[in-house]
């Protein structure tokens, strides 16, 4: 890079009249650094180069890498000098599969986790209620896991059940999404004024969950949350750009995630992102999937689907690249929505497709010659293997976005080979699947198949390109740390009693791979990020610890301390 620097020099020199000498200082300007980190242990995910001591940043790229002395050299009068003092750098996370969407109006609706109890869920209920009265519908999540046939929600001893939520209010409608993201509870007001009731038929590809009698629970799955979200008085435009989703991306580089998947695109989505991004506050890689038109039951929602993947070029941006386009195959693990080859356990009953193999695959091949990468939520190993056997047929998209399936828990073990055969990324989501209450119940549905769940491992061995993903607000957390951490221990974050599956682990090399430069490879940024490399961007985050040195029990306590993006700090501690 100096030598690049020198040329430069002498071809300044040449150029210049013969009567004008070349000052000296105009030179070190040309080639100073405009920041330059010092003295910090420095894994750039780069096998050319994996360690550095130092490196250089001009005009928001890597400039030079290595010893402390050798950078230096590149300081000039203007050039800031950080001194790490022995902290842990590492290229920025990029979450290959998140809903920023949903994120925002957690700032703006009613947030509740599936962790808390009871009580606290009840509280917050009542406490948004009081601060919004003029709010028709109350809508957020998420509560645990809800069951079919009034069972418990999941930690809970409260029934999945209407009558839990007209407990705390019955005069408004109430709309809470389950961790799956598949499923809602809704309160009595909530189904009449759906027209939920008794004998109803449910949107193609969704659930109304009956009693034995046939009266409605509560309980919604799939395609009929689209109901609640048509129904909803969402907040003007503007503000929920402004209060969520702006407060959502800064929320995200606390966590050093410097790029990111926005999994289920919208009109309203990218609308917000180049907004921010008009206002110079724009601090993320936004890659985009958007929603298939097979989503929607009504045609002019499918019209107005197909119109925006056709016309969405005009939002395309540097940082704003809305390149793929989301499948929902099948449902969740839990309530046995997800597409499996085999019955589950005391049924003849294999799962739900969201749509027909045959008519994803009329969609896909109509929207691949355009240049999109498809995204393919697959749960059940049916699902998987029918995304695979179409994306062996239709061409790769040429937008630089590769074909993936996101979590793919449960695969055929014949099928892992497969994805590296049609270069498919497979998104692993560690958040979703770290031991938790839902491997309980999914134990329950399928027994020994559950042993095939999340093969990481096996999928680095066959070369497939293995991504991640936080899937948050549908996990528990957007913070990377934990589901890193268990990635490589198969353990919840801090260690338990159960290793789940250890011989899918991975190695804490690999894993800081995939959270970062395989990211970028799904995201087909690779070229601009993904890794510390001279001519990339410079997109790095300093931890509060050394990955290498701390016990890998403590890695989900990491905190990043700076996040910097385009070579400015974008995030402090």
């Amino acid at each position: 890079m100096r030598l690049i620097f020198t040329a430069l020099a002498l071809l300044l020199a040449a150029c210049a009249p013969k009567d004008v000498p070349v000052a000296v200082e105009e030179v070190q300007a040309v080639n100073a650094a405009d920041s330059i980190y010092l003295n910090g242990k420095i894994y750039t995910v780069d096998t050319a180069q994996p360690w550095v001591e130092a490196l250089a940043i001009k005009d928001g790229k890597f400039v030079e890498l290595g010893s402390s002395e050798a950078v230096l050299k590149l300081k000039g009068e203007s050039t800031e000098v950080v001194d790490l003092n022995g902290a842990f750098v590492m290229p920025g996370i990029i979450d290959e599969h998140i809903h920023p969407d949903m994120g925002a109006d957690n700032y703006l609706n009613l947030f509740v986790s599936a962790t808390d109890s009871w009580d606290e869920i009840t509280q917050k209920i009542r406490s948004f209620r009081e601060a919004n009265p003029d709010k028709k519908w109350l809508y957020g999540g998420t509560l645990n896991w809800l069951a079919d046939n009034n069972g418990l929600i999941s930690g809970s001893d409260k029934p999945s059940n209407k009558s839990v939520l007209d407990e705390i209010v019955a005069d408004r409608p109430i709309a809470l999404w389950d961790q799956g993201a598949h499923a809602m509870l809704l309160n009595s007001m909530a189904l009449k004024e759906l027209g939920i009731v008794k004998g109803a038929v449910p949107p193609p590809g969704g659930i109304f969950v009956t009693d034995e009698s046939g009266e409605p629970t509560g309980v919604i799955r799939e395609t009929a949350a689209t109901m609640v979200l048509n129904a909803l008085d969402n907040y003007p435009d503007e503000l929920w750009t402004e209060k969520g989703m702006k407060a959502f991306l800064n929320e995200m580089l606390s966590y050093g995630v410097t790029g990111m998947n926005d999994a289920y695109g919208t009109k309203k989505n990218l609308e917000a992102y180049t907004l921010i991004e008009k206002q110079g506050q724009l601090n993320q890689w936004m890659h985009v999937s958007m929603a298939t038109p097979l989503e929607f039951a009504d045609a002019e929602q499918r019209a107005a689907a197909d119109e925006l993947i056709r016309s969405v070029g005009k939002y395309r941006s540097h940082y704003i690249r809305p390149n793929g386009i989301k499948y929902i195959m099948d449902g969740s693990a839990a309530g046995q929505t997800a597409a499996m080859l085999d019955p589950f356990h005391g049924t003849s009953h294999r799962g739900d497709l969201r749509y027909k193999f045959d008519d994803v695959k009329a969609d896909m091949a109509k929207y691949a010659p355009l240049g999109f990468g498809m995204k393919v939520h697959g749960i059940g190993d049916r699902a998987i293997r029918g995304t695979l056997d179409i994306y062996s047929q239709i061409p790769k998209g040429s937008f630089g976005t590769p074909h993936s399936v996101a979590h793919g828990t449960f695969i055929a073990p014949e099928d892992v080979k497969r994805f590296a055969e049609y270069g498919a990324v497979y998104e692993a989501s560690p958040a979703l699947w770290f031991p938790n209450d839902g491997v309980d119940v999914i134990r329950k549905d399928i027994g020994d198949r559950t042993e095939n769940s999340w093969p990481i491992q096996p999928l680095v061995d066959a070369n497939a390109l293995v991504s991640y993903g936080s899937d948050w607000t549908v996990s528990l957390t957007p913070s990377p740390w934990p589901g890193l951490e268990s990635m490589i221990t198969r353990e919840v974050a801090g260690g338990g009693e159960e290793k789940f599956i250890p011989a899918f682990a991975v190695s804490l090399e690999t894993a800081i791979q995939i959270f970062t430069l395989n990211g970028a490879k799904a995201m087909g940024i690779a070229e601009q990020t993904g890794s510390i490399k001279v001519g990339k961007q410079a997109d790095m985050i300093v931890l509060n610890q050394n990955l290498f040195e701390v016990d890998v029990y403590d890695l989900h306590k990491t905190e990043v301390v700076s996040t910097v993006f385009n070579g400015k700090e974008v995030f402090k501690r």
